[in-house]
């Protein structure tokens, strides 16, 4: 059975919330950049147009918001542990 974070030592929770911190504000950065750029085009261009490499392209954005999601949560969590124990 895995042991909850707040039962990790300080170092780990650190470690662990900063990487994913990381992950996560690095994907999203590239997603930020990305998404106004594609939905200024999708709305601009027929979707016939660009039928199969708009829609992998939605798609890859989609999957990726999604695979980012769960390095966000661990972050935040590691960010509340945190502050629980040196704030109060």
């Amino acid at each position: 059975m895995k042991k909850p974070i707040h039962t990790w030592k300080t170092y780990q929770v650190v470690l662990v919330g900063a990487l994913s911190f990381i992950v996560s504000g690095f994907y999203l950065f590239v997603l930020g950049d990305v998404l106004p750029d594609l939905i200024k085009t999708s709305n601009k261009v027929p979707l016939e147009d660009w039928w199969p490499k708009g829609v992998l392209l939605w798609l890859f954005c989609g999957v990726l918001a999604l695979l980012v999601w769960p390095f966000a949560v661990i972050a935040q969590r590691c960010h509340e542990v945190l502050k629980e124990r040196f704030v109060g």
